[in-house]
């Protein structure tokens, strides 16, 4: 089983480092945002992709059947939640990924607003980039590993997306406030 920390957090707080470095010149609330993004862009992959459990037979567990098998369990319908509403618990559950998944990228917002893009269009283009990355890479890694430990759903690609969108909303919305009490 490979675990976030050590190597792949020190790895990401590296490249951290040497992204500050070279953003030095910017400002100290330049860097003081870019510190707590890129903390918490390590903290998404933490809890997206780790822990990565190795299959004891791998890579010879990658056969086509396998592949098959993998593939079948990838949903491409949105909103497709099966018999969730007939299992309480089963709903309580869904409910509560959806938020966390919501939830979660509401700050991914603030990519756009370090890189100087907050045009609409450029926020909603990357909301779905944003979506299509964290689940197109699950479905690579379930591929390549052979593992049914992740789940691909496109609901996840839109909840994603509308976590972007909803985070950019309530900053414009704080800055068009923030306006009337400064």
């Amino acid at each position: 089983m490979i675990k976030f920390f050590p190597i792949p957090f020190l790895i990401g707080l590296l490249i951290l480092i040497i992204i500050i470095v070279c953003m030095r010149s910017r400002g100290w609330v330049y860097l003081l945002v870019l510190t707590l993004f890129g903390l918490y862009i390590m903290a998404v992959i933490d809890v997206v992709f780790f822990p990565i459990p190795l299959p004891r037979n791998w890579p010879a567990n990658l056969t086509w059947k396998e592949t098959q098998g993998l593939l079948s369990q990838v949903n491409l319908i949105p909103f497709n939640y099966g018999s969730l509403f007939l299992h309480p618990s089963s709903l309580f559950s869904a409910l509560r990924d959806i938020t966390l998944i919501y939830r979660a990228n509401n700050p991914l917002w603030m990519g756009c607003l370090l890189s100087g893009q907050t045009h609409v269009k450029r926020i909603i283009w990357f909301a779905l980039a944003t979506g299509l990355f964290l689940e197109g890479a699950q479905l690579v890694m379930k591929l390549s590993l052979g593992l049914f430990f992740h789940a691909v759903d496109i609901s996840d690609v839109i909840w994603n997306g509308l976590g972007v969108i909803a985070g950019f909303g309530l900053y414009q919305a704080g800055r068009k406030i923030s306006v009337f009490w400064i």
